[in-house]
């Protein structure tokens, strides 16, 4: 072949009866041509395309001639090229040297042969390929009419065929020719001897590989019964009672297992009805593993498992048909002592799935990535009773949880979690699910990155770990509806919001219609996120001990802490503690002038407060004498921080059931340190509206309540105030009809009416008077417009305020009010005030 322009030619003695001529380091494509006999009269023997050429039927001590060339016109090689003596051929070269392989007794390869054509030399023609120079020859003695052959763990030319005979050596059948590495032979007869031929597809090529025998199950238990009972043979086709080893399919009849205890293989229902009204039933029990013969299909028909225990060494699959649990118990475990499944899922339900008793247990997941409970149905699904128990298998795989696969979600009744045996833990990463009743985490860890909705009491001994949402809420069709359960969060567990906890939930969601509402049995709860509040009371295990620490934001709806509420805050503004008692709503609102960077504590404390330093007394509106003494019996507000220092605040409580009749600019918040000590009233009173009272201009925190005042007489009847320029002066008048108590006047000044007044002097009052009494003073330095008040004090520290007057002075000039700086250099600066506000300059 090609054009031998630039042949070269060698020669070798044989020294066994096959040799390889290899080409390498070879640049562009070569020809190997070999021959028998002498230089003038050859022989050819191989003419080889490829770099290896193989020769067999060589006469030892015979001298052999070959030449090599480029195959393409006009080419020149460099190469390297080695004569090799290959191994000699392998014991099982012939049919009659065919290596003996266990059967194994189901369709996994417990038991392998290991093999290799290196060296091996062609016994017959290949019935697929390009040859079989390689073929290696076993045997085994069939154990079942039908054998599945496995060429398995291949390395070298990965591209086999095997063939299988019967007969005998020298008078071979072929029965199954295979490229395949894996193939069954049926028509087997149990106790004879059958022969399996190996090679690769390729000639010129070996590989090594392992070989093994498998058996399949037996042919399955079909019911034929019409209406009967599991544990009549006749029943039966073929007759007899399935055993642990039986495959069984139902596809008509009516069956019931009453009281008995049955078992089988693997089980498929396409049609008819299983009633499983007590007794047990047993599924993969034979042996630990079986290459995946331990099933539970459902394609069709009803299964009722109302009593029995039913015991899955396996997978449960349902595409179709109705399951109804009402009691008994339905155990999956595919990792369990016998079982085995090779599908992902543990527990795969796709058609009308109804639970309303019972209990469905989910030790296990068959694999590392695998999910222990997969809805994929075709309608929302609610479980109505029952519990789902998850965890306590022997593998260390985590379980995961997907009940909203396509476009419909499954919520579970009860869910339980008991991971802490050897799985990692229960996990929902993709959707999220809900629990209608309750949750109870006995062991181990519920990890979720989804929201959780929880509808009943939320128990945790393990470690619930949720980087989402928990609703305390019902779960409808996949959202947050109101709870009308009593729910109670308890547990000597680790509540966390990830797994380097910063707190105890991520973001909570509370909406809960029931009087009692909430119960957190944990102590002092902190939420990292958001906490929304959408309806329902709060409660702790004790009501003055309990803390519930919002730490970002709060989205309120209704509801209320029945409790201490803790705020993070991080900006000035107003903040809301939503705080009650059981039966009462009683918030508070702070607003912070400048930010206060800490955390602040509300709640309200129910109960007489305590009258101790009451009555106050402060102006109110254009009275200047209040009495604020007839406090609110309801409570007090306490705040309380350890972190905010210094900052100014408003304050605004809502009172609920407070009386709103009167005059409520008389109705006062006050303060006090703590429950020992005495009222007082700081900062400056709000005039509140309705319920809500207010006060600003405080500092510190303590506890606050409110209290209404009554007007008192005047410590002094003022009967009128005047005010006129005299000279460069301003003179101020006012008369008293009578006084009480009173200790001295204080002259005020403003340059506006709504300007802040100072004191410019002060005089002696009478004391106690019943007559006329006539005052005045002079202002010598007064202002071209001057507004003036007179503030009388009494001996007991109580204070009224006269009307406001005014001067106004007409005199044509300007004063110089300020000079700056001083002293100055090349610069100065002149205030100027001028009588009539004319430019000056």
């Amino acid at each position: 072949m090609g054009i031998a322009d630039d042949d070269t030619w060698f020669s070798f003695v044989a020294t066994q009866t096959n040799h390889s001529i290899v080409l390498s380091s070879v640049t562009y494509d070569m020809v190997t041509e070999v021959f028998s006999g002498s230089c003038g009269s050859l022989t050819q023997l191989v003419c080889s395309d490829p770099d290896i050429t193989s020769l067999t039927g060589l006469t030892i001590g015979d001298t052999y001639y070959f030449r090599c060339y480029s195959k393409a016109d006009g080419l020149r090689n460099t190469f390297n090229l080695c004569v090799t003596a290959p191994p000699p051929p392998p014991s099982n070269d012939e049919c009659s040297g065919a290596i003996n392989l266990t059967v194994n007794p189901a369709t996994t390869c417990t038991t392998v042969t290991n093999g290799s054509t290196s060296g091996a030399t062609q016994s017959q023609s290949a019935c697929l390929g390009s040859g079989a120079d390689d073929d290696v020859w076993f045997s085994f003695v069939a154990t079942s009419t039908s054998h599945l052959i496995d060429l398995l763990n291949v390395s070298g030319s990965t591209d086999m065929l095997h063939q299988v005979f019967s007969g005998t050596c020298g008078s071979l059948t072929s029965l199954t020719c295979s490229d395949p590495n894996s193939s069954t032979t049926s028509g087997l007869t149990i106790g004879s001897t059958y022969y399996v031929r190996v090679h690769t597809y390729y000639t010129g090529s070996s590989a090594s590989f392992d070989i093994c025998v498998k058996t399949p199950p037996p042919p399955p238990k079909t019911w034929v019964g019409g209406t009967g009972d599991w544990g009549v043979a006749a029943n039966w086709s073929p007759s007899g009672v399935p055993t642990c080893t039986d495959s069984v399919n139902i596809n008509t009849g009516t069956i019931t297992l009453n009281g008995a205890n049955a078992e089988c293989r693997g089980f498929i229902i396409s049609s008819g009805t299983l009633n499983l009204n007590s007794g047990s039933l047993t599924i993969g029990v034979c042996g630990a593993t079986d290459g995946g013969s331990k099933y539970f299909v459902q394609s069709g028909g009803t299964i009722n498992l109302s009593g029995a225990t039913v015991t899955l060494n396996g997978g449960f699959t349902q595409s179709a048909g109705t399951f109804t649990f009402s009691s008994g118990t339905f155990t999956i475990d595919p990792n369990g002592t016998a079982g085995v499944y090779s599908n992902t899922n543990s527990c795969n339900i796709a058609g009308t799935f109804n639970m309303s008793g019972g209990n469905l247990i989910l030790p296990d997941a068959s694999s590392s990535s695998g999910t222990v409970i997969y809805y994929n149905g075709t309608t929302n699904r609610n479980f109505t009773g029952g519990t789902v128990s998850i965890g306590g298998g022997n593998s260390s795989n985590t379980l995961n949880i997907n009940t909203y696969v396509g476009s419909y979600r499954l919520a579970f009744y009860n869910l339980e979690i008991n991971t802490s045996t050897n799985n990692t833990y229960a996990n929902s990463s993709s959707w999220s699910f809900g629990v209608l009743n309750n949750l109870n985490i006995a062991s181990g860890e519920l990890r979720t990155s989804v929201a959780i909705y929880v509808n009943g009491n939320l128990n945790n001994d393990g470690i619930f770990t949720n980087s989402s949402t928990l609703y305390l809420a019902n779960f409808t069709s996949g959202s947050a509806t109101a709870s009308t359960l009593a729910q109670e969060i308890s547990g000597g567990g680790i509540y966390r919001n990830s797994t380097t906890k910063t707190a105890e939930f991520t973001t909570l969601n509370i909406n809960n219609t029931n009087t009692s509402g909430v119960t957190f049995n944990i102590s002092d709860p902190s939420v990292s996120g958001t906490l929304t509040l959408t309806a329902g009371k709060i409660f702790g295990q004790s009501s003055n001990q309990f803390v519930l620490w919002a730490k970002s934001s709060i989205i309120y709806t209704n509801g209320w802490v029945v409790g201490k509420l803790k705020r993070t805050i991080s900006s000035s503004g107003a903040t809301v503690f939503y705080i009650g008692t059981a039966s009462t709503y009683y918030p508070v609102t702070t607003n912070f002038t400048s930010n206060p960077a800490g955390t602040l504590t509300a709640s309200f404390e129910a109960g007489a407060p305590g009258s101790t330093g009451l009555p106050l007394t402060e102006v109110s509106g254009t009275n200047p004498y209040l009495s604020a003494d007839s406090l609110w019996s309801a409570g007090v507000w306490r705040l309380t921080t350890a972190d905010i220092t210094s900052t100014t605040y408003s304050i605004s409580v809502t009172a609920t059931g407070s009386s709103q009749n009167g005059n409520n600019a008389n109705v006062r918040v006050i303060k006090r340190a703590d429950n020992g000590s005495s009222w007082d009233n700081p900062g400056t009173h709000v005039n509140g509206s309705g319920i809500v009272y207010s006060r600003s201009g405080l500092s510190g925190f303590s506890e606050f309540t409110i209290v209404r005042g009554a007007l008192l007489p005047l410590p002094l009847e003022l009967t009128s105030i005047n005010a006129k320029s005299i000279n460069k002066s301003n003179k101020i008048t006012w008369t008293t009809a009578n006084e009480k108590n009173t200790a001295w006047h204080q002259i005020e000044r403003a340059n506006d009416e709504l300007a802040e007044f100072k004191p410019i002097g002060k005089i002696a009052a009478a004391g106690n008077s019943l007559s006329s009494l006539d005052y005045s003073f002079m202002d010598e330095n007064p202002l071209f417009m001057s507004y003036y008040r007179v503030r009388t004090i009494d001996l007991d520290g109580k204070e009224s305020i006269s009307p406001v007057v005014s001067v106004e002075r007409a005199v044509e000039r300007f004063s110089i009010e300020k000079l700056y700086p001083n002293p100055t250099n090349n610069l100065l600066n002149i205030d100027i005030q001028s009588l009539n506000l004319k430019s000056l300059l």
